[in-house]
């Protein structure tokens, strides 16, 4: 498996408040319904202007306008915690 076939989660702040950012970390299963539910409600309870969403099997790409310091609020949305 090459370094471009890791199961990865993108997220790309558009926001003109913040510091665009893109993030990026390599978690696997993120097709899963669990995770899918965790991050969609995350992006409720955040308010984000989702400008796109991609989601396979191995990767998931969001482009959205998200509020200051969300990347603190992301890993428990990720990761169940």
């Amino acid at each position: 498996m090459s370094t471009n076939d890791q199961p990865s989660v993108t997220i790309i702040n558009i926001d003109s408040e913040t510091t665009p950012t893109i993030f990026r970390v390599d978690k696997g299963n993120v097709g899963s319904a669990e995770i899918l539910l965790r991050i969609a409600k995350w992006l409720k309870d955040e308010d984000a202007l989702i400008v796109n969403l991609t989601v396979s099997p191995t990767n998931l790409c969001v482009v959205a306008a998200l509020k200051q310091d969300w990347m603190a609020r992301f890993g428990p949305a990720l990761h169940g915690t």
